[in-house]
């Protein structure tokens, strides 16, 4: 009887055993990322300060205010413990620099797949030079006094009032801007784009190889010298005094606005384009 009641036990506990691995099998199949990391750091910078955020897998939301303080916070997610390890987080700061991305030591760990999920939200000052490249996931930007640079990003695009100049390149969705006051610049971009402008210097607007309509939206008079070519769409100049310069054959148009002065140069664009007075 006692033999008996030793194996009916051992098969209970086999079975349970394997109907643990077989669990936990099913939820990496199912790519469940149950490990979490949370990361939550303070500081203070300078106004002027440049902060550059790359290399996330995930969607990045940046919040903007007055004063000095700058809050991180930041939620990764895994299938498993060592994944952290390989793929360690960065956030480094002095008073005039924030850097904040995440570091992949696959090369010197070996060839294992990692993949780590992240949330990246951060609370900054207006007053900042922003760089942001390398997001596989959207990016959110409130109003920022700096300079804007974003590349490498595989997602959409929402930025506040910019009170400085604007590059985009390589941009994988649309991008939405709330105003400009200064250059605008972009490439690559596959989506729409949707801007207002308050002011050009005198480097104007570039913008080329854009997978969808440009709206461009312009505040008080503007002089400039309107050049597209090569797109496939219906050009639309809502603004005064517009005389076009030459024959347009569809997909070339050159027009001088007001009196001329700032370049908007625009190529290779797949879509409607709309310029119009605010």
């Amino acid at each position: 009887m006692k033999n008996f009641t030793s194996i009916l036990v051992g098969l209970i506990l086999m079975n349970l055993t394997s109907n643990i691995f077989q669990t936990n099998a099913r939820a990496t199949q199912a790519g469940e990322f149950t490990e979490r990391e949370e990361i939550d750091r303070s500081f203070t910078l300078s106004p002027g300060a440049r902060v550059d955020v790359s290399s996330i897998s995930g969607p990045v939301e940046i919040r903007t205010s007055e004063g000095q303080t700058a809050e991180v916070h930041i939620v990764r997610t895994a299938r498993n413990r060592e994944d952290f390890l390989l793929r360690k987080f960065i956030v480094e700061h002095t008073p005039d620099n924030l850097i904040v991305r995440s570091d992949d030591e696959r090369d010197r760990r070996g060839n294992r797949q990692v993949q780590i999920r992240e949330r990246v939200v951060l609370e900054l000052p207006r007053k900042i030079d922003l760089t942001v490249k390398s997001i596989s996931g959207s990016v959110t930007v409130g109003n920022i006094g700096g300079p804007v640079q974003a590349s490498s990003i595989s997602g959409p695009v929402t930025i506040g009032n910019v009170g400085n100049a604007v590059k985009l390149s390589s941009i994988s969705g649309s991008v939405r801007l709330g105003s400009v006051n200064d250059h605008l610049s972009a490439s690559s971009v596959s989506g729409s784009l949707s801007v207002t402008l308050t002011r050009l210097d005198s480097r104007g607007i570039q913008l080329s190889s854009i997978s969808g309509a440009v709206e461009l939206r312009f505040e008080g008079e503007l002089n400039a010298d309107f050049e597209v070519t090569n797109i496939s769409g219906r050009v639309q100049l809502d603004v005064p005094n517009v005389t076009f310069q030459g024959a347009a054959d569809g997909s070339n148009v050159r027009a001088r606005i007001g009196s001329g002065g700032s370049p908007i140069s625009m190529s290779s664009i797949s879509g409607n384009v709309r310029l119009e007075r605010r």
